[in-house]
């Protein structure tokens, strides 16, 4: 008997939940074995990272495909448009082979004229929400310890 689709994990998944559940363990060890409990914030904040870490890991491929659907949608207006165009020029409606031609050639145009924008909004977003989420959480996390290791 198969297990539910929900129950099913990659190996990426297993080894974040792993990493996380490690953490964890190791995280309380060390806070009970100092009689420190204010280090678990810390141990919170490194289990964010993980989870941040993953959610971001298929970030790039899942904005791809968007990137990827919407420049087939703006590339199939820019044919339709053309077509549009040449027909209101020579007041007819154009036969299929006449269509297929202008489709070939508004293709072409499409491809060099509406590049796809992903590539560059998701270097840009995986890069400021990285940054800013994990340096707010490690510092949130780790920042009265390390103010007070300095001050000492």
């Amino acid at each position: 008997m198969k297990a539910s689709i929900a129950l099913r994990f990659t190996r990426l998944e297993i080894g974040f939940l792993l990493a996380a559940v490690l953490v964890l363990t190791a995280g309380s060890a060390f806070s009970i074995y100092r009689c420190a409990a204010d280090w678990m914030p810390g141990v919170g904040a490194l289990i964010i990272v993980l989870g941040i870490g993953f959610a971001l890991w298929e970030l790039p491929n899942l904005l791809a495909m968007k990137a990827d659907r919407w420049a087939k949608v703006r590339k199939e207006f820019a044919v339709q448009s053309r077509i549009d165009e040449v027909e209101e020029e020579t007041h007819s409606v154009l036969s299929e082979d006449e269509r297929s031609r202008i489709r070939v050639e508004a293709e072409r145009w499409a491809d060099k004229h509406l590049p796809s924008y992903g590539p560059n909004i998701r270097k840009r977003f995986h890069f400021v929400e990285v940054f800013i989420v994990c340096l707010g959480t490690l510092v949130n996390g780790f920042g009265q310890k390390a103010i007070e290791w300095l001050l000492s």
